[in-house]
């Protein structure tokens, strides 16, 4: 038998056997239940009850603070905040490949009189544009809210990002919205933007 062929065999014997051992091994642990590890107890001297790590969120409230629960004028207040920002972003976000859906978006959300002036273009078909057209509005900053009891105006400061074909421009605009409470929910009554 030639050299090449005996060391061949040498060495597929010792990877067979490496094989053999690491396969054995393998399953032997994989079937072994994993030790139990014990917790251990805090030292007594420790006090965790006001202890927090940074960059942990606290589970536990400490007994020296007190948290106030947010009165119903701060929520509705937030309510009509985010009601007005969602609006003016998807009411002023469209593209030429999805004709009028920003205005089916915001059905829920307005008045009957304001729905009839803002869905007028649905009811008149009209063929899309040959080139690609879309308007992406973000709400940067609410700037103000007066919300009273059965009405609102948020102020809101947006970027409009504006796409013709194959230009881009992007503006800055300011959006008055108006609200009115209609049994328990606001509803929008108009938009006004000024640039």
């Amino acid at each position: 038998m030639p050299l090449r062929t005996r060391i061949f065999i040498l060495v597929t014997l010792v990877v067979l056997i490496v094989l053999g051992v690491s396969l054995v091994l393998v399953v032997k642990f994989s079937n072994k239940p994993a030790a139990s590890v014990p917790v251990s107890q805090p030292s007594p001297s420790f006090n965790q009850s006001n202890f927090v790590i940074p960059g942990t969120p606290a589970t536990v409230i400490p007994q020296n603070v007190t948290v106030k629960p947010s009165d119903s004028a701060a929520v509705t207040e937030n309510t009509v905040r985010q009601l007005a920002k969602i609006f003016v972003e998807r009411f002023n976000t469209y593209s030429s490949d999805n004709m009028f859906q920003n205005i089916r978006d915001v059905q829920a959300m307005v008045t009957d009189d304001y729905w009839k002036k803002i869905g007028l273009p649905l009811t008149r078909p009209i063929n899309p544009p040959t080139t690609f057209v879309a308007l992406t509005t973000k709400v940067m900053a609410i700037t103000s809210s007066n919300v009273q009891a059965s009405m609102a105006l948020v102020v809101l400061k947006a970027q409009k990002t504006s796409t013709s074909g194959a230009l881009t421009s992007i503006s800055n605009a300011n959006y008055s919205v108006s609200l009115v409470k209609s049994g328990s929910d606001w509803l929008i009554t108009s938009q006004v933007e000024s640039k």
